[in-house]
Order: C-alpha cells, then structure tokens, then sequence
C-alpha cells in the first residue's frame, strides 16, 4: 500500500491536477473535511454557508472552497463571481471557529469546461493540495454541495463519522422549491431518480445507488487511488466517478439529508434545472425494461461458470451487444469462480446498463409514465418489507416520492467489501470453484 504522500505524488504526475495551490495561508492543524462547492451566476451564495454554520460541530476543522468559475467572454458571470468572492469575504467573521471558508475566483475558463464537474475538480485538488500542507492526507474528506443546496443539522458530524469507516459516501436529498409552480416538475424528476435506483436493485444489479454530484463524500486517499473526476467528460462526472469507485471501495448511504434546490437551468444538459426548462420529465423507462436487466443478471453467474451457454442469457441482452461483446467478455475472464463473476459485473458498468435500458425501452417497450411504473415497481418490492404495504397509501405523486424515501432510508447500501457483497448477491455455495474453460464461440 501507498502513503498518502506517495498516493499525492502519483496523483499529481498521472492525472490532469488543476492548477497551483491558490490558498497562501496554511490550513488549520484539526481540519479534517473540506467542503467544495462550485458556484457560476450564482447570486445567493451564503445559502450552504450559512446552512453548514448552523451544523452540530463535527470533532474536527472545516474548509469550506468555493470555486467561483466562470467561462471566456461571460462578463455578467464575471460580476456575479467577483461580487460573491467580496461577499464570502465578509462572511469569513461571522462564522463559528471551527468553520473557515474561502472563495477561489477560478476566471476565463474555456467554455467546455465552465461546468459544475470542473469546479468540483478544480475544489477538490486545492483541498488535496491543503491536506497535503500541513499532513493529514490519509485523515481527511472531500465533500460536495452545490452553491443551492442546504443541509440537515447533523449532516458534517455523520459525514466525519461515516468517512472515517468508508472511502465513499453518498448523502440522502430531497429536492425544496422556492416557487410551488416548480413542485410538480420537480417532484417527478426526483421521482424518476428513485424509480430507477430502485429499479436496479430490484434487478438485482450490485451497488445500485445515487450519483448525485452534491450528495458525495469521498476519503482523500481513495480518490486519488483512483484518479479523482475526470476531465474526459463535459457532463455526468459525479455519474462516471461513482461507478469508477463503487467496485473497489467501501461504500455506505448515509442517513442524513441534502436539501438541493430545484430550480430552472440550463447549464447542464440533464438535472431538475433542464427539467423545469425543458419539461417531458413525466416519461421514462418502463418497468419491463428493468425485467429484461433481471434476467441478465439473473444468467449471468450460470454464464460465467460456462460461457459457452448462451441460452441462458435473455435474446435482447445479445442482441443489444452482440454476440461479439459476450465472446471478447468471455475470452477476458480469468481465475477462480468469484474472480471470473465479479469481472463480468465490472463490465456491464452504470452506463452499460443506461444505455441498454434505453436500448430495450426505444427498440421493444416505448416510454411509460414515471408515475405508473413507479405503483408498478412498489408491487413488486414486497420482497423488501414495506413494497406492497405502501401501494396503497400512494394516491399522488408526494405519496409516491415518500414511499422511494422510506425503502430508502429502511434498506439503504452498505459495502464493507468485495468479497461480502459477492456472497450477499450471488450467494457462497459457488464461491472458490474454478470455472469452466471451455469453447467462449456461439454455436
């Protein structure tokens, strides 16, 4: 295993490190969290500042980073960052003592990386760069908040404790509106998020959780173990970087709540600001395009105990890839039954599965009402104690929200390790057999 040093080292030779340190002054010797927050034309920046100064005090220092970035040309975004950096400013006095914030005026960025994604990377390297200052690396957290969002009393004393046991962290949200003409809109899009995450589980597909950017925590040493956000994309990097990690590090859902903002905006191509902008929010992926997934991962250890049996993987799974993608994917397997399964789990990732969800839904199925698939999947939940007692009590869209919630918080994810969550999925009995090396080719 790496230091945290050495882990610093190798991080800022083999990934894109975004700029100089631009804090002067050291951090203070007990900080241990740092919160990152991007901020673009935004007007009420003490929203999360404020929200966190009035948490319960964790046992350590924070660093609040805004990272205040703006794109080439955006002159009235240039005004908005620098009236805010003169505003957080002057909030550094009214802040407890144990909490500390600084504005980084992150100005002409090119217009493709003038994204929430950037900011966050652009955060979290300064804060690496802080730790690294006065020695804590391996004792300390990143979080992420967005420049809306608000939080619950307890959110950094948990976010502390919980961070200190897991390398990943995902925080639960409920979206509040300003304006109650954005609620419908906002409802339904948050009730998609759930439907789907749900829907994964229910299909039995391992880690099946939220990548929602401003819900994140993550320990220091594991993000740079895995190279942090990438720069290789220009939107969804809290998507990629979650399913980057979930196979290799503890994870756990964590029992207090982020309180985002919805809101319009169109500075992301997704989001419930695109959704308030762009409507058509109310249709999404049917409920028989999560049944196909679960008989993909229901053949799946059959499969790779013996790749030549193709029967047992479902027509559309071979033909959304092609019998070529099972074959290279067959061929790669290597090692014992549990190594060989969780390889095959690894490639079929988060965006692997969107897209042949999407695939199913566009080729077979058609768009459904969240709505009705959401009642259609709580009936089938049974299984997971309260799914069919809460059907009934789901007579509008806020009662179907509620009931995501409550499985949410009854059954939420928790990795400890690999190896566990194998035996938890696929069950022990197979474990530590070799499996079968026969013909990978389709008769």
């Amino acid at each position: 295993m790496c230091s945290a040093d050495a882990l610093f080292a190798r991080y800022c030779r083999r990934y894109d490190v975004v700029g100089s340190p631009a804090v002067v002054s050291p951090a203070d010797r007990s900080t241990r969290l740092w919160v990152v927050i991007p901020a673009y034309r935004e007007e009420e920046l003490q929203v999360p500042l404020e929200s966190l100064a009035r948490c319960d005090p964790p046992e350590c220092a924070v660093e609040v980073l805004y990272v205040l970035n703006y794109p080439e040309g955006d002159e009235e975004g240039g005004r908005l960052a620098r009236r805010g950096w003169r505003l957080l400013r002057k909030k550094r006095k009214e802040l407890p003592s144990w909490l500390r914030v600084h504005a980084l005026l992150w100005c002409g960025v090119r217009r493709g990386r003038s994204g929430a994604g950037y900011a966050r990377k652009v955060g979290a390297d300064q804060a690496l760069y802080r730790a690294f200052g006065i020695g804590v690396l391996d004792k300390s957290a990143i979080l992420f908040l967005d420049a809306d969002c608000r939080v619950s009393r307890g959110y950094l004393r948990v976010a502390y404790s919980l961070l200190r046991r897991f390398d990943l962290v995902h925080f639960g949200f409920r979206h509040r509106v300003r304006d109650e003409a954005w609620r419908r809109v906002t409802d339904l899009y948050e009730l998609r998020l759930r439907y789907y995450r749900w829907g994964l589980r229910w299909s039995g597909v391992p880690w099946a959780t939220y990548t929602i950017g401003s819900c994140l925590g993550v320990r220091m040493e594991a993000y740079m173990r895995w190279g942090g956000l990438s720069l290789r994309h220009q939107a969804g990097e809290d998507f990629y970087f979650v399913h980057k990690l979930l196979p290799y590090v503890s994870f756990c859902e964590g029992p207090v709540c982020v309180f985002p903002e919805g809101r319009p905006s169109l500075r992301v191509p997704f989001g419930t600001g695109r959704a308030l902008v762009g409507g058509g929010v109310e249709w999404f992926i049917p409920f028989e395009a999560f049944v196909q997934l679960r008989r993909v991962y229901q053949s799946l250890p059959y499969w790779v105990e013996c790749p030549e049996e193709w029967r047992r993987l479902p027509g559309l799974a071979l033909e959304f890839g092609g019998r070529s993608f099972w074959v290279r994917l067959a061929r790669s397997l290597s090692g014992r039954y549990e190594r060989a399964l969780f390889q095959a789990v690894c490639s079929l990732s988060g965006l692997w599965v969107w897209r042949f969800l999407r695939w199913v839904t566009e080729r077979r199925y058609g768009y459904a009402l969240v709505v009705s698939a959401s009642r259609r999947l709580l009936g089938e939940l049974g299984g997971w104690g309260e799914g069919c007692g809460l059907v009934e009590s789901c007579e509008d869209l806020e009662g179907l929200v509620n009931a995501f919630c409550l499985l949410d918080q009854r059954y939420p994810v928790v990795k400890r390790s690999v190896r566990a969550l194998r035996e938890e999925w696929w069950g022990s009995a197979q474990l530590g057999r070799p499996i079968q090396r026969r013909s990978v080719c389709p008769r």
